[in-house]
């Protein structure tokens, strides 16, 4: 994605980053900053022109499929991480 020059996903991924290492160096803080994680995360993964509409373009179609079957597993557990804490 930075070789594509994508930031607005980097931007939000590096704020989520800030927001989990708070939740670890602050444990007064753990549910606020993981609720914030989450937030950013929904923001970027939910809606119109979000990361949901993300997808693989380049390569075969073998090399298409299994990057886009990593990318749904590790999208499937950032999800189950974030809002599993925020419960």
């Amino acid at each position: 994605m930075t070789n594509d020059g994508e930031d607005n996903f980097i931007r939000g991924v590096r704020i989520s980053i800030d927001q989990l290492q708070t939740a670890l160096a602050t444990p007064s803080e753990v549910r606020a900053s993981f609720g914030r994680a989450a937030d950013t995360y929904q923001s970027m993964s939910g809606g119109m022109g979000s990361l949901s509409e993300f997808y693989v373009t380049r390569g075969t179609a073998e090399e298409l499929a299994q990057l886009q079957s990593e990318y749904d597993l590790l999208t499937k557990r950032l999800r189950l991480q974030l809002f599993t804490q925020r419960a």
